[in-house]
């Protein structure tokens, strides 16, 4: 290969990253109607992408769903495994997954990604003296999120505003 080339190959790389990185905050919308209805029925219909297909396949199963985070949900087999199915195939493909957790159920607000963006809450309120929302009330800050959109941009936190980096 020649030297010329690999400053090409280079450009290409960063391109495709700083794409895939500026996609981030826009997830999608949930489209399966049953896992909207569902889950819908409780709260906010999170995004497959925001755990692994792994991550999924324990939250959904018969054991885990009768004590689903504190409320035991009873579904029919055709329904969590349709649930299911598409929360595993539209999962995060990330290469950089999360270990399992130790105990309980995985949660979003535990993994690598989500901590990572919301870094610098803990820092606002230790600096403001008062208290956030609470971290699973994605829409409490994001007001977009039934879409599938965080952007930055759109951030308000009650109490404190508008988003700034």
């Amino acid at each position: 290969m020649p030297l010329r080339i690999i400053p090409r190959f280079a450009l290409l790389a960063l391109t495709l990253t700083s794409t895939a990185q500026a996609d981030d905050d826009r997830l999608g919308a949930v489209t399966d109607p049953t896992t909207r209805a569902v889950c819908g029925d409780c709260h906010l219909v999170y995004q497959p992408a925001l755990l692994s297909a792994r991550d999924w396949r324990q939250i959904m199963t018969p054991q885990s769903l009768a004590a689903h985070y504190g409320e035991t949900l009873e579904l029919d087999e055709t329904r969590r495994l349709a649930i299911s199915d598409y929360l595993q195939a539209n999962a995060t493909v990330s290469a950089r997954l999360d270990p399992p957790p130790t105990s309980g159920l995985p949660r979003i607000t535990e993994t690598t990604a989500f901590r990572h963006e919301h870094a610098e809450l803990a820092r606002l309120q230790r600096n403001a003296g008062q208290s956030l929302p609470t971290l699973g009330d994605c829409l409490g800050c994001h007001p977009r999120a039934e879409s599938g959109i965080y952007e930055d941009d759109e951030v308000h936190i009650p109490g404190f505003g508008h988003w700034r980096d």
